[in-house]
């Protein structure tokens, strides 16, 4: 679903609440400041009823475990840093401190932002522990990264940092995938070749990873443009984007390269789309989703599950990312929309037939009273999705899928789009 419809107008009341108090014409009363004690006890238990704690102390309990988290962050970055190979990964604390005070600024802009902000350290956190882990591996090895180093007292230090910077990775990789030292400085230059194009640090390797795993089962044509666009944020893990990206592989490879080509970024988010998003925390819409296209950040949003018992996440809905893409695919490339005559004439064809069937797909037949969506849009994801699941359940709507990507749905790589 078209983020831009999905939100359009969606506010709690708390938020207009919040509008109000900011004004200077109707600024909020100064409320007395709680104890640290009463501090610590609303963060052990959550928030107290609004009747015991203003609004104001609530974002209290709020601030003060945020302070004590990025303070902690802050430290650990300091220690970070201070290794005598930081510059081997100073592009990732670079990208972990952004993340620290983007939560930081996040949590004083609004009354609602340290709840947010935490959102922010989290992934942050994630990112840090998952560096930290990985140097000690490296750290373990014999001879450590240096070992993939040789003699390049003769080259000029700019040139040595980057040699430095790829050994690293390098020492990373084998450690995280159990390669050999040559495949692993292969996926280390490839690795940096994302970076140069634009991918952070902090998913570059990650990218790599995924791919390395993706390839022993599908052809180079969609595992490459899948994981130029791969991005982790928040809490997301190796997992979150092995589900996510295994589904992907259905697009056609040429429909995968043009969404890469425009700069889409496809992000895993576990458990909520508030875990990527945090503005999105408190906005009852957006809860239960499988996944939203956000059009002005060209981001593609797949939430992933993790049960119990479990080792591997799940997808909420298989049919999810591939409904992403498709409104990715229309609003960016355009070769073909929902307002084509075509794809009209077979829509109506499964209407008028009962195939787009009332209470199952009320989405595409008739606009949403509270998302304010639009089911020709909806539908036309919908039916793309359905046709590379090897869904029938609109029969006309596949056959005009088929005619545009014949072989698609069979993982035919020369597929068009």
């Amino acid at each position: 679903m078209h983020i831009s419809r999905l939100f359009h107008g969606l506010f709690t009341s708390g938020d207009r609440t919040d509008k109000t108090e900011s004004s200077t014409s109707d600024a909020p009363r100064a409320t007395p400041e709680l104890p640290p004690q009463a501090l610590a006890k609303a963060h052990r238990h959550g928030p107290a009823p609004r009747g015991h704690l203003s609004r104001h102390q609530l974002v209290q309990a709020a601030h003060a475990p945020a302070t004590v988290q990025i303070a902690d962050q802050e430290e650990q970055l300091r220690r970070l840093a201070a290794r005598p190979d930081a510059h081997c990964f100073d592009g990732e604390l670079r990208e972990i401190r952004a993340r620290i005070e983007q939560a930081r600024a996040m949590g004083m802009s609004t009354n609602d932002g340290w709840p947010r902000a935490q959102i922010l350290l989290f992934g942050a956190q994630t990112w840090m522990a998952r560096l930290a882990a990985e140097i000690k591996q490296v750290d373990a090895l014999p001879g450590g990264w240096r070992a993939l180093v040789n003699d390049h007292r003769a080259l000029s230090p700019a040139t040595r940092a980057i040699v430095e910077r790829r050994a690293f990775r390098a020492a990373r990789l084998m450690c995280a995938e159990r390669c050999e030292p040559r495949e692993a400085m292969v996926m280390a230059r490839r690795a940096q070749t994302l970076i140069e194009n634009g991918c952070p640090e902090t998913s570059a390797l990650m990218s790599e990873r995924v791919r390395r795993a993706l390839m022993r089962r599908h052809p180079e044509g969609i595992v490459t443009p899948l994981t130029r666009m791969l991005r982790m944020d928040g809490p997301a893990v190796y997992s979150d984007a092995m589900a996510v990206l295994r589904v992907m592989t259905r697009l056609p490879a040429q429909m995968a390269a043009q969404l890469a080509d425009a700069g889409v970024t496809i992000v895993p988010a576990p458990g909520r789309l508030a875990n990527v998003r945090p503005e999105e925390l408190g906005n009852e819409a957006s809860q239960g989703c499988a996944g939203f296209y956000v059009g002005n950040r060209k981001q593609l949003l797949v939430v992933t599950r993790h049960q119990k018992g479990s080792k591997a996440p799940r997808l909420l809905t298989h049919v999810s990312p591939l409904h992403e893409a498709a409104h990715a695919y229309e609003h960016l490339v355009g070769k073909h929309t929902h307002s084509d005559r075509e794809f009209q004439a077979a829509r109506e064809h499964d209407l008028a037939s009962g195939h787009i069937r009332p209470g199952r797909d009320d989405n595409f037949r008739d606009v949403h009273a509270e998302l304010d969506s639009h089911p020709k849009a909806e539908t036309f994801a919908e039916s793309l999705a359905h046709y590379l699941l090897g869904d029938r359940r609109w029969p006309a709507l596949h056959a005009y899928w088929d005619k545009q990507f014949r072989g698609a749905a069979s993982g035919d790589p020369s597929s068009r789009a």
